[in-house]
């Protein structure tokens, strides 16, 4: 299996890091790698090697939340450096009214964002870049689907086009959500990260590990049935949501613990860890968010 040191910090090709913890089986990405949030993970460090365990206890409460837990943001510019400056009471009253919001269904979670944080991380651990993960996206599953396409070139730039479109996109629609979903069911991670931030990554013991690069074209076999049966299932989706049927459930569509423990028969060989990304990225009206940017104070010059 996989180890990790607890607080390992990974940096990517693409100016982002993940914190890889393995006492609390928790993989962090999409952590920015600029300038202030180096500041943030360095004061982070500072404050926990302190001799004095009282000194900057508030700051030390605040950055372990940074590091530890899911940080909600907003569509408002430095949304948690900001609510960080407030006291207490204060952020325990915009925190309430967000909580309000999004219980009224006035708030959605940013899925291109968890998206973007999901392709620097399989850059960063399969040490290559974005255009080659795409590359084995088209070998895999693409060019086998479209295969009536004049020329790989055309297919690869539309794709790359429609990628760099999903990673801006707030909501995915069932036919982008089948793509994402395949990038994760790639990388044995739960789908439902895309639509939450926050899932299921599976960590394999050494012999598990092995038998997963051994049967790596049955794994690809298996990834396009379903991505097959996803295509299917969405031409009947307008259907099954007038019925009052729940659209597609990508996490079941793609059930990574199936074939893990019926089709290559290594249950009890892998551990189930959370992968999250650093930020909950939620997009509410403007005329929310205008309010609320007029309720926090601005960040100080040396940020």
């Amino acid at each position: 299996m996989k180890q990790f040191s607890k607080g390992t910090i990974s940096k990517d090709f693409n100016k982002s890091i993940s914190l890889i913890n393995h006492t609390e089986k928790t993989i962090i990405v999409g952590v920015p790698n600029n300038e202030w949030e180096n500041k943030i993970i360095s004061d982070y460090m500072r404050i926990n090697n302190s001799k004095n365990e009282h000194e900057n206890d508030t700051d030390r409460a605040d950055l372990e939340m940074m590091l530890n837990h899911q940080i909600e943001t907003i569509n408002i510019p430095d949304y948690y450096l900001r609510m960080l400056r407030l006291p207490s009471d204060k952020r325990s009253l915009i925190n309430d009214g967000v909580s309000h919001l999004n219980n009224n269904g006035e708030i959605t979670i940013h899925m291109g964002k968890n998206f973007e944080a999901l392709l620097s991380y399989l850059c960063s651990e399969q040490q290559c870049t974005l255009y080659e993960i795409i590359h084995g996206f088209f070998n895999n599953i693409i060019m086998k689907i479209e295969m009536g396409h004049d020329s790989f070139s055309g297919v690869s730039t539309s794709w790359i086009n429609k990628i760099q479109n999903m990673k801006d996109s707030i909501s995915f629609q069932d036919k982008n959500m089948l793509v994402a979903s395949y990038f994760c069911a790639n990388n044995f991670i739960s789908p439902s990260f895309i639509e939450k931030g926050y899932g299921t990554i599976y960590m394999f013991y050494e012999n598990a590990s092995n038998k997963i690069q051994t049967t790596e074209e049955q794994f690809q076999e298996y990834l396009l049935r379903k991505y097959n049966d996803g295509k299917k299932k969405i031409e009947k989706n307008r259907e099954r949501i007038k019925l009052g049927k729940k659209p597609i459930d990508f996490d079941d569509l793609f059930n990574i613990a199936d074939y893990l423990d019926n089709e290559i028969k290594v249950k009890g060989q892998y551990e189930k860890w959370q992968i999250m990304n650093m930020f909950r990225y939620n997009v509410m009206d403007k005329k929310y968010s205008d309010l609320l940017n007029n309720m926090i104070p601005s960040l100080p010059n040396e940020y």
